[in-house]
């Protein structure tokens, strides 16, 4: 039973995070630092957070999330001319 409670508690909170990551990325101001040349990040700090508090392997689910929202996000709402050149075929 513990075992069980234990597997939902982690879908839950990769869910929960999961939620954070793709907020952060694509609502303006969130996520992303508006600096004219580039768009720093803040959404690396989440992803720091899930790897020290749930494991490694967590921890990639969740940049692998942040790196599947990022690559659509680019494609569709660019937000400098550096994303049209690295992010065209």
């Amino acid at each position: 039973m513990y075992q069980k409670n234990r597997k939902a508690y982690r879908i839950a909170i990769l869910g929960i995070l999961s939620a954070i990551i793709i907020v952060q990325n694509f609502v303006p101001l969130l996520g992303y630092i508006p600096i004219p040349p580039l768009n720093p990040t803040i959404i690396h700090i989440t992803v720091i957070i899930a790897a020290l508090t749930l494991g490694t392997k967590d921890g990639m689910i969740i940049g692998g999330v942040w790196g599947i929202s990022r690559f659509i996000k680019a494609f569709i709402a660019p937000a400098s001319p550096l994303d049209l050149l690295l992010f065209t075929n």
